[in-house]
């Protein structure tokens, strides 16, 4: 089933060359001097780990599985770990940005569960040994036609009312000035926050 899509927030900043999109597969630091944004699409079922302060962010955009090929049953979990690693490689090697940072893990909701627990386990236990304690975010699979599916967008505070702005599916998820809940209904960890928002492939 095929939907239209609806232009949103990603697409604002996206269009704009102080905007560091990160691929599938990347993990990027971007300090906010030289971009005001740092922004990732395409989360069919793929998972995003962000460690942002007001001078930086780290972004990975972790896939299911490293590619279409893989036939070992611990391929996926052994990807998360790779990607993790450089996480904390970029986190080590620029933490001079990342004072009062947060720990955030973007996931899919499939059927009213996390599709990819283990996986998603290995990213929080991984910002865990950084110090951090994540909150977690959702977005649900298969799509609704709702603005914005799929991205991950996180503004700097010169751009976004002097505070940073974390961005699920158009839904604000993370600000200083709040300190947001998830609804009951919706499965979540601890301090997590929920974007009530669905994606997945046309």
């Amino acid at each position: 089933m095929a939907f239209t899509y609806v232009p949103g927030t990603f697409d604002f900043w996206a269009a704009r060359q102080s905007t560091h999109l990160v691929d599938m597969h990347e993990t990027a630091f971007v300090p906010f001097n030289v971009h005001q944004a740092v922004g990732t699409a395409g989360l069919g079922s793929c998972s995003v780990v962000a460690i942002a302060s007001e001078r930086a962010v780290i972004l990975a955009h972790i896939p299911p599985l490293p590619d279409l090929h893989s036939q070992r049953p611990d391929a996926g979990d052994a990807n998360v770990r790779q990607m993790m690693k450089r996480v904390r490689r970029l986190y080590r090697d620029n933490r001079q940005f990342f004072d009062n940072a947060e720990g955030r893990v973007t996931c899919a909701i499939y059927a009213g569960e996390v599709a990819l627990p283990d996986q998603v386990a290995i990213m929080q236990e991984q910002l865990r040994l950084l110090g951090f304690e994540p909150s977690t975010d959702y977005y649900q699979v298969p799509a609704d036609a709702n603005v914005g599916r799929g991205t991950v967008v996180i503004v700097a505070p010169p751009h976004h009312q002097g505070q940073v702005g974390v961005y699920v599916e158009d839904s604000l998820v993370s600000s200083p000035a709040s300190s947001p809940s998830p609804p009951p209904s919706v499965p979540t960890t601890s301090g997590a926050a929920v974007a009530k928002s669905s994606w997945g492939r046309a």
